[in-house]
């Protein structure tokens, strides 16, 4: 009889083992079907021309009020940067098939009960479609049971309705999240995730833009988030925002730090749904750290810079094999194009220069001159001399530095300037590099440090924890350390070292700030024969004060000898695979 019945639960064990995978191979085949009409691919006057681009609010009273409740549009200021980490590409999304298709076959008895009593409460369609935000600003159409009067406008968020427009079994649902559950198609098909932020209407330009100051925009929207189970649409946009740019730099940081953000707020969810809340005014546990990291943007966002406490110079060399052109939008980015602009402008000429670049520097120049300061040189001296003379001359509290051919976000400065401002412990402040060839408009590489002073040391030990051309430091920090100081392609590293000994403290935004110019040998450049003195000097610094073993200045310089010899095709591979985004 045993026998029998373990022979009984194997057979149907194997039927409902084959009657899933015939239905997920039946829904795969019609989600991806699908998808190209859920992102508007056949409509394209219905898709966003802000897509893949960075943008800011602009207020208008001569605009009409947009679903926010506010007058005004969004206009773009620069091309997104964000390359999803492993884990973002294929876990999280391993795990979101998973779970919706797991999620759909389970909950159908649900799905069914809801749709036979939305039919009976307000006659009308079962599912509600609407126009939603997905990544990178791309619109796409997302699916809800519907809980509101078939009269209730279509495109007008939650939190504007007088009285809601929501039906009785709407309340039901809307309360226990049950109208939510059609999403879970969004996310088989590919829309959406289960984890992240909620996605805007998109009409939603306040709320569009307020993301983007975070990077929120620049990840899958899920259906459910940080913002969503700490107070849901009784949140104020800044808010939510805020919220929704934690998950989004966690998830960005590493895939470690990803997966367990994801882990935190799924459970979070899960609690949240099972006591029926829709409001959480605190938290406990990991929850509660998470909004406090919230908070932490406050400090900076909320900073007004109006009332910065310090001034701020940037430090640049110019060199006569210089292209003019690169310098001439490399000016621009570090001023006219800059949210705040600097309180000096001191530029180097690093020995004679060409007419070119003369002419361009002096229209830079013009009706600048009480800040914007040349000092030239008879002689060229390289980088780090350079530098060392600039900073010298740069009379303000920090030095924001940046080269000639290379371009600064037009909110770099806003941002460095209030992280450094509301902390006042940090001495350098570095951020992300987004690296190009010819045109923002690329797929661009993205190099990323490290963001505490622990995590940058110990990068330090065997690379550079630091994007020279991104950093905001203290004068005085920079005297601290005794200066810039000449080591041939590598006086930034070294000027790190000597300030990590002098017990200086380092951070890094991770937010892709400066855009590099990587064209013209840039890869065989980083790993040239030059370096290889310059390393030994590295390794002997380190030695002497104690930061690495002799093990490790040994193998250290193993593996630089290593990829200097290494051809330059294989070295540009290593550069795109390994030591980049």
């Amino acid at each position: 009889m045993e026998d029998k019945t373990k022979k009984n639960i194997k057979t149907a064990a194997k039927i409902t083992g084959l009657a899933l995978c015939g239905t997920y191979l039946v829904m795969r085949h019609i989600a991806k079907k699908q998808y190209p009409k859920s992102v508007y691919a056949d409509q394209p006057e219905e898709q966003n021309p802000m897509q893949g681009r960075k943008v800011v609010f602009k207020e208008d009273i001569s605009d009409p009020v947009n679903a926010d409740g506010k007058q005004g549009h969004l206009e773009d200021i620069a091309n997104t940067t964000h390359i999803p980490t492993f884990y973002e590409k294929y876990i999280k999304r391993g795990f979101d098939i998973v779970l919706s298709f797991g999620g759909l076959v389970v909950l159908s008895p649900i799905y069914a009960v809801t749709a036979i009593a939305i039919k009976a409460d307000d006659p009308g369609p079962v599912l509600f479609k609407q126009k939603r935000v997905g990544t990178d600003k791309s619109y796409f159409q997302l699916l809800k049971f519907r809980s509101m009067s078939v009269n209730t406008p279509k495109d007008v968020p939650t939190h504007m309705l007088q009285n809601g427009g929501i039906t009785k079994v709407g309340a039901f649902i809307r309360k226990n999240s049950i109208d939510e559950l059609p999403q879970l198609w969004n996310i088989f098909r590919g829309n959406m995730s289960v984890i992240g932020p909620r996605p805007a209407l998109w009409n939603q330009d306040y709320l569009t833009a307020e993301r983007d100051k975070y990077g929120a925009n620049d990840v899958k929207p899920g259906l459910t988030g940080l913002a969503q189970i700490s107070g849901r649409d009784e949140l104020e946009i800044p808010d939510k925002a805020k919220l929704d740019g934690v998950y989004a730099k966690a998830l960005k940081t590493s895939s470690l730090s990803g997966f367990l953000m994801d882990m935190k707020m799924f459970f979070g969810s899960v609690f949240s749904v099972l006591k029926s809340e829709g409001v959480v005014e605190g938290g406990k546990g990991a929850l509660a750290k998470e909004l406090n990291k919230a908070k932490q943007f406050d400090s900076e966002s909320d900073f007004d810079l109006k009332n910065k406490a310090h001034t701020y110079s940037v430090l640049m060399s110019v060199y006569k094999n210089d292209d003019p052109e690169f310098l001439a939008t490399a000016l621009r980015s570090i001023y006219d194009d800059q949210t705040v602009k600097p309180d000096e402008i001191v530029v180097v000429f690093d020995g004679h220069l060409t007419d070119e670049l003369y002419a361009v520097l002096n229209d830079f120049r013009a009706e600048k001159e009480e800040i914007v300061k040349y000092y030239p040189q008879e002689e060229n001296h390289g980088l780090g001399e350079a530098l060392r003379i600039g900073s010298e001359k740069c009379t303000c509290d920090y030095i924001l530095r940046m080269d000639s051919d290379d371009i600064s976000d037009p909110k770099r400065f806003e941002r460095q300037i209030a992280y450094v401002e509301t902390h006042p412990d940090i001495d350098v402040l570095g951020t992300d590099i987004a690296e190009f060839n010819t045109s923002l408009a690329e797929n661009m590489r993205v190099r990323s440090c490290p963001e505490h002073h622990d995590e940058i040391v110990i990068m330090g030990k065997k690379r550079n924890p630091m994007n020279h051309v991104s950093v905001c430091m203290k004068r005085t920090a920079l005297e601290k350390c005794g200066g810039y100081k000449t080591l041939l392609l590598l006086e930034d590293y070294y000027l790190w070292l000597h300030m990590i000994a002098a017990g200086c403290k380092l951070a890094n935004i991770h937010e892709s700030l400066v855009y590099v110019r990587v064209g013209n040998g840039f890869d065989s450049k980083r790993g040239s024969k030059e370096r290889i003195t310059g390393w030994k000097t590295l390794q002997d610094f380190m030695l002497e004060h104690g930061m690495i073993s002799k093990k490790e200045a040994m193998m250290n310089m193993f593996y630089i000898r290593t990829f200097v010899n290494t051809p330059s095709g294989l070295k540009k591979v290593l550069y795109e695979k390994l030591l980049r985004k």
